[in-house]
């Protein structure tokens, strides 16, 4: 429920919220850290390389802006994201 909810969002970003205001929802890359070694098997299993596609662009995109603000910042926050569920 969550990745479909993120996977929305971020079809609706475009259109409706500027991508600035979008991006800075920091619970996107929970989800994204969470899933993020998960997302080729999952690709794979369901023979889509489409699948999440637009909740890995978006946290990309994410990642990238945050590095290029605050060099450091996003290794911060990760370390914060439990390995485990």
């Amino acid at each position: 429920m969550v990745v479909s909810y993120w996977e929305m969002c971020r079809r609706l970003s475009f259109r409706r919220v500027e991508q600035d205001l979008f991006i800075k929802a920091a619970r996107l890359l929970f989800c994204w850290e969470r899933l993020r070694d998960f997302v080729p098997a999952y690709r794979e299993m369901q023979k889509s390389s489409t699948e999440w596609k637009n909740l890995e662009t978006v946290a990309n995109d994410f990642i990238q802006k945050w590095n290029a603000q605050s060099p450091g910042g996003l290794r911060s926050f990760f370390r914060r994201v439990p390995a485990e569920p």
